[in-house]
């Protein structure tokens, strides 16, 4: 299992509607939370080794925290 956490700066985008998903060998379970200040912090858990492509979109519109992961046990 392997767990890691990120944080997504969001205070000069504007508003917008904020999603999170992994793609890859495992579900993995995906908590954030608002901050309140312009940042959200997301967790997420993987239980199966491999790469996994981190999405990050605000409305619509990628984010800088999309990239490839791997997940090594």
């Amino acid at each position: 299992m392997t767990v890691d956490n990120f944080t997504i700066y969001t205070h000069e985008a504007g508003a917008g509607a904020l999603s999170i998903a992994m793609e890859g060998p495992s579900k993995a379970d995906i908590d954030f939370k608002d901050n309140k200040d312009g940042t959200c912090d997301v967790q997420y858990i993987c239980t199966e080794p491999g790469m996994s492509t981190r999405l990050c979109l605000l409305t619509r519109f990628p984010t800088k925290q999309n990239t490839m992961v791997e997940h090594g046990f």
